[in-house]
């Protein structure tokens, strides 16, 4: 895939490669982490979103943070995608620095912190996603963020993980709404 001032990555390799020539303007292997690297090299405002066949992503170390405002959407036929961090020696899942929005993922396993929201991913959105046997599931250092919504179905599940599941931190002005934390029912 050729890239533009703004380009939707498809993820629809489960692998962990990192692109074959980032200078190349070519979005090649289509993983993740390939993704996060054009994206990043890009600026602007980017999308990922996940083939159908793609259910889980076990990065096999730390993957690129994100400096860029993305929307990263995980919905899949079979759910939602799920980046697994039980065979990482990274230990965050995903790290955003910009405004985002991340909906329909599963953060699982990660040793420090499932999804980081540092102090620039301000005004970002969080929704319909799960942070389960993580150390901290959702850490948000970020003003302005919503968690959830006054939807059912936009509310995010935070159970099973060591210390907290979701987790503000010098951050203002954030709205958590009707989420489930401690239970996935």
């Amino acid at each position: 895939k050729t890239m533009n001032a703004m380009t939707t990555f498809i993820v629809s390799n489960a692998g962990d490669d990192a692109d074959f020539d980032i200078n190349d303007g070519v979005y090649s292997p289509a993983t993740l982490r390939s993704a996060i690297e054009n994206a990043n090299k890009l600026g602007g405002s980017h999308a990922i979103s996940f083939s159908s066949g793609i259910t889980i992503i076990q990065p096999a170390t730390q993957l690129p943070w994100v400096t860029v405002a993305l929307i990263i959407d995980g919905t899949v036929g079979s759910g939602k995608v799920i980046l697994d961090g039980s065979a990482s020696t990274g230990t965050y899942g995903l790290s955003l620095t910009k405004t985002s929005k991340v909906t329909n993922m599963i953060f699982k396993s990660w040793k420090s912190v499932g999804l980081g929201l540092t102090s620039g991913a301000v005004n970002s959105i969080v929704q319909r996603s799960e942070f389960t046997l993580n150390n901290i599931g959702l850490n948000v250092n970020a003003a302005g963020t919503l968690i959830g919504g006054e939807l059912p179905g936009d509310r995010n599940f935070a159970h099973g993980n060591t210390q907290d599941g979701i987790d503000i931190v010098f951050a203002n002005d954030n709205t958590i709404i009707d989420n489930f934390c401690g239970t996935k029912d």
